[in-house]
């Protein structure tokens, strides 16, 4: 069999999430219906992935690997025909050939999600509503950047996490900043150049109608007293234009950067809802210290909705690491690989590459030799 790594985004507002449920529409049922029937294969062709979604959350750069018959080249038939099948709400973006040993989920070094929020300062773009959530309160980026530093390095994230029978919370929280992209539209400026569309030119009337009135129906709506603008006078008339700029910018989103080595169940929306609310001031860093000290899932933190969370980028080592990293993300975290993160005798992951959304560009902090176990890793 040959691996092949599939590069994969969805706009997941209509999907229950990554997993393959019976009766419910998922990314992975999608992709595992298809694939072998496009391919025409009698076999499955199930799919490993670095992240399983929650329902309703995006991803950018979700990655994927499936093991495919030998001599079997699969890129001109996914990129011809699979777009063909699957809504446009799903897409393989990239199908590469990957040695053996690449493993989507184990093999990962890093996930980067975005959460993205609007604010009181900020000016919502009705096209962006399905990607993006509204908070009533101004956010403190100083505040939310502190909080997030605070949380940085190798924890037991319980109270963020929904518990699951057997599965560890430890994880290695390298990344958590947010910055907003902007602030409000730029300023109009006016343009004298080319003529309005062949349309009325707006509620300028006064007096009585002319022959060259733009609205050509405009007797015929019973404007017999009012006077429209002239075609010359509407070309000649200042025209107010938005500066371009991107979508985001123009709304001020705030993006909040959260990454690690893995991630719990529903542990990043649960992160971001601890976070804002210590941004918008209805809690305090003494409330969030004690919060980080529960063993169980803390029920004053909550968890935001589904869809502002995308998950952006997964991080792989060279191939001449991927085997080690794989054989030692399968190792089940303890209290005592936190023992030796805080006495500073754990060990580090070698060639982790620079964490993505930092200004210096460092790699993230030490992490020990084991990772999350193969049912808790996201």
């Amino acid at each position: 069999m040959t691996r092949w790594r599939l590069d994969i985004s969805y706009d997941g507002a209509n999907f229950s999430g990554w997993a393959r449920q019976p009766h419910l529409r998922t990314v992975q049922g999608e992709l595992e219906t298809w694939i072998p029937r496009v391919l025409r294969l009698d076999r499955p062709t199930p799919l490993t992935v670095a992240g399983r979604t929650d329902s309703g959350v995006h991803a950018r750069g979700q990655v994927a690997h499936v093991d495919l018959p030998d001599g079997l080249d699969p890129r001109a038939d996914l990129h011809r025909r699979l777009p063909r099948v699957l809504d446009p709400d799903l897409v393989v973006r990239e199908i590469t050939e990957v040695p053996s040993t690449f493993d989507a989920r184990f093999s990962a070094l890093w996930r980067r999600y975005v959460y993205r929020v609007w604010d009181a300062d900020s000016v919502p773009d009705p096209l962006l509503r399905s990607h993006v959530v509204t908070v009533r309160e101004r956010l403190d980026l100083d505040a939310l950047n502190g909080a997030g530093q605070s949380l940085l390095g190798l924890r037991d994230f319980a109270a963020f996490c929904k518990h699951r029978e057997g599965a560890t919370t430890i994880r290695t929280l390298m990344d958590c900043h947010a910055v907003r992209r902007g602030s409000t539209p730029g300023p109009a400026h006016t343009n004298h150049d080319g003529p309005l569309p062949d349309q009325h030119a707006g509620p300028v009337h006064g007096g009585e109608t002319t022959q060259d009135c733009m609205a050509q129906d405009c007797m015929a709506q019973g404007n017999t007293t009012r006077r429209c603008m002239t075609r010359g006078e509407a070309e000649s008339r200042p025209i107010k234009v938005t500066r371009s700029t991107g979508a985001d910018e123009a709304a001020g989103t705030i993006e909040i950067t959260v990454l690690a080595d893995a991630f719990c169940h529903s542990m990043v929306r649960s992160l971001v809802g601890a976070l804002t609310a210590v941004a918008s001031g209805k809690r305090d860093q003494a409330w969030l210290d004690e919060v980080m000290t529960s063993s169980r899932r803390h029920s004053s933190v909550l968890v935001m909705p589904a869809a502002g969370l995308t998950l952006e980028e997964v991080g792989y080592p060279d191939e001449d690491g991927l085997a080690a990293r794989a054989a030692q993300a399968r190792a089940r975290r303890s209290q005592e690989d936190l023992d030796a993160a805080r006495s500073g005798t754990a060990g580090s992951l070698p060639g982790a590459p620079p964490v993505p959304g930092t200004s210096h560009g460092t790699t993230g902090p030490a992490v020990t030799e084991s990772a999350a176990r193969e049912e808790t890793c996201w």
